[in-house]
């Protein structure tokens, strides 16, 4: 069977950088991160599975590891070698799972408002927190949909325009690829991936401060499963930190990749 490529968006030269998105965004969400990492560093931003132009699973109920051999597809077929990846929210659980399965392949790993995945929670909750998001989507359409979630990845210091920027993106979702990705959040579990690393590979944590999806505090506890990494505190921002504050967000970024942050 022949492998199917993601959909990607590229822009510069220089070491790697692979940027994954959100169950609710795309890789059009990256375009100020991407364009200010662009002038140092070769930035690879995919559209997941299912989101943009790239074909959903075959599996109706994926584990994460379908979504890393997705990313090693792409990866091979770019020839991208060693770099730094960078996942938010649910691309912080594939990007945790393809660390640990290819660790040769990662200069640095960082997790930004990570998802921890629901593997643990009590099997009635968890099923509930699955049936909200798919049965909202069912109802709703993705319009409505992107309506009534969007502004939750914010802060209440948010612009017209940050606002208006995640809902239109969350607005282009397409029903297979959401309702996979969901399922897979539901028996993902970031933790199981992060043990499994090789110790030495540089791992850092970034949530906003006022990230009422995946909190501090649920960030604080998923590094500890590394040991001292760092966790860095974006103030005044929420869950889509990287579109609510992208200057500290691309600073912490940056000192990350140079090998300078304080450990």
């Amino acid at each position: 069977m022949t492998e199917k490529l993601p959909e990607f968006v590229e822009s510069g030269r220089g070491p790697v950088v692979v940027l994954l998105h959100g169950i609710g965004s795309a890789a059009q969400s990256w375009v100020e991160i991407q364009e200010a990492l662009s002038s140092e560093f070769r930035v690879i931003a995919w559209n997941a599975p299912g989101y943009g132009q790239s074909t959903a699973l075959e599996e109706s109920d994926p584990e994460v590891g379908a979504y890393s051999m997705a990313l090693e597809t792409l990866w091979r077929h770019l020839n991208l070698g060693s770099a730094h990846l960078v996942g938010h929210s649910l691309g912080a659980l594939i990007a945790a799972k393809f660390a640990a399965d290819h660790p040769a392949y990662i200069s640095s790993l960082t997790l930004m408002s990570a998802a921890l995945g629901h593997r643990h929670l009590p099997e009635e909750l968890r099923l509930q927190k699955l049936n909200a998001r798919l049965n909202d989507l069912e109802k709703l359409g993705a319009h409505e949909f992107a309506q009534k979630r969007g502004p939750r990845l914010l802060s209440n210091k948010a612009s017209t325009s940050q606002i208006q920027r995640v809902v239109e993106v969350m607005a282009q979702i397409h029903p297979l690829g959401y309702s996979q990705a969901a399922r897979m959040l539901s028996r993902g579990d970031l933790t199981s991936s992060l043990r499994k690393m090789p110790y030495k590979l540089a791992v850092q944590f970034i949530v906003g401060s006022e990230d009422v999806i995946t909190t501090p505090e649920s960030n604080r506890q998923a590094a500890v499963t590394r040991g001292e990494v760092p966790v860095h505190i974006i103030p005044d921002a929420g869950h889509a930190v990287y579109v609510e504050a992208p200057t500290p967000v691309i600073m912490t970024l940056k000192r990350f990749f140079e090998g300078t942050d304080d450990k």
